[in-house]
């Protein structure tokens, strides 16, 4: 198809093949807008064209506000990435509150699961190295302390049974 502006979300994690289709897609378009974070590059394991991505030319436009990372992630964000040699340096600033004011936030670090009190009435994300740590571990810790967890966009119980419950 002739594409007037083609737009290209997430570039960061698209293989050499997908950009091949993006290049053949961009043939005679009058501008091509790509969007896409470096940083945020989870998919080199599955062949993601991260050093194509940092190599685009053109204008570079950096969204400098972070309407989710609170300061202290961001410090600990800050030192992991700065060990990653071919990027784009960018300034970012932490989340603010309504106020203006920088969130904060908090770091833990925990050295097992049995660690965190999931039973704190605080929203808990809980990131893991691969999939088999999260339902060999978490899952069967979770469920165990009767704790609700979702999981890939699924609860650990039914919506019709948590109703069924607050009715009650």
């Amino acid at each position: 198809p002739r594409l007037d502006v083609p737009i290209v979300a997430e570039r960061q994690d698209c293989s050499w093949p997908q950009c091949r289709v993006i290049d053949r897609l961009a043939l005679g378009a009058r501008r091509v807008v790509v969007a896409g974070d470096d940083d945020q590059s989870i998919f080199q394991w599955s062949g993601a064209d991260v050093d194509g991505f940092v190599a685009l030319e053109g204008d570079v436009r950096v969204l400098e506000q972070s309407w989710r990372v609170p300061r202290l992630v961001q410090d600990v964000a800050a030192d992991v990435i700065s060990r990653v040699r071919n990027r784009r340096e960018k300034t970012w600033h932490a989340r603010r509150d309504p106020g203006g004011d920088e969130v904060p936030g908090e770091v833990i670090r925990v050295g097992s699961l049995d660690e965190v009190d999931f039973g704190s009435g605080e929203e808990t994300l809980v990131l893991a190295r691969n999939l088999a740590h999260l339902r060999d571990d978490a899952v069967p810790l979770l469920t165990s302390d009767g704790i609700l967890y979702e999981q890939n966009g699924f609860p650990s119980v039914k919506r019709s049974v948590v109703d069924g419950i607050l009715s009650w």
